[in-house]
């Protein structure tokens, strides 16, 4: 998938996040397969021979409780469905601010959710800690096991596929900051060429998006069209724009 592949309307992209978004919690509710999967991309298990490692099995542990999906560690309860809740309402509030035309660092968009999953720990009284779980890195530990926010925040991510709207912006950008769009592109082609190099030619994973070498050429292709049009040069997307020329789709 590419990234800057804009054949969808903004609008239609604005439905589509929405319609990911109700996939992982529909009016708070939150489904015990979504619950798991969450668990499964977002635990790690210190083992004690091989360190941290991934632990999909926790999500055998799930209960129903009274926030919905809740997953104990110790003394404390990690609550599964009022996490998930909590970022789609945020991704909500980012799809309003779009159709509205105004703006939403994805930084701050960041900040946000991993603050939205901080502060879904419950005490063993059951009730939800005041101030956000403290961090070690990315890992809020709960004794020998760990929950990495970023791992759980890039599963929201994935799903809801909202960085869609945000590559929507940078493609459709007016003609004036064109060199916006052209050092983005630059910057995706240069990450993407390292990763398709480790791969061998298979798919690689950026931007939240599953991209393939097609992908990779097509994206090849409309940098060095924007460069022409802005009347740039840069030698190593010429030099491969040539090498690569049959690969590259015509448009």
């Amino acid at each position: 998938m590419n990234i800057y592949d804009n054949r969808l309307s903004f609008q239609e992209q604005l439905e589509q996040c929405k319609k990911n978004l109700d996939r992982l919690s529909d009016n708070a509710f939150v489904s015990l397969e979504v619950a798991q999967n969450f668990i499964q991309e977002s635990v790690w298990w210190n083992h004690p021979k091989s360190g941290w490692v991934r632990a999909p099995r926790h999500s055998r542990n799930i209960e129903r409780g009274s926030r919905g999906w809740e997953i104990h560690f110790g003394a404390n309860k990690f609550c599964i469905s009022l996490a998930i809740t909590r970022c789609v309402s945020v991704l909500h509030t980012l799809i309003t601010k779009f159709s509205e035309n105004n703006e939403y660092p994805r930084e701050e968009l960041l900040e946000t959710l991993y603050h939205q999953v901080r502060c879904s720990i419950c005490n063993y009284n059951g009730d939800l800690y005041k101030t956000p779980y403290k961090l070690n890195g990315n890992d809020m530990i709960f004794g020998t096991t760990s929950i990495d926010i970023k791992d759980f925040v890039d599963e929201v991510i994935l799903i809801s596929k909202i960085t869609r709207l945000y590559n929507y912006k940078i493609v459709n950008k007016s003609s004036a900051n064109l060199n916006s769009l052209i050092k983005h592109q630059h910057a995706t082609f240069i990450s993407l060429s390292s990763k398709f190099l480790e791969s061998e030619g298979n798919p690689v994973m950026y931007e939240y998006e599953a991209w393939s070498s097609q992908d990779y050429f097509a994206l090849l292709g409309e940098l060095k069209t924007n460069l022409d049009e802005n009347e740039q040069q840069l030698s190593d997307i010429d030099y491969l724009y040539e090498k690569y020329k049959p690969h590259i789709p015509l448009r």
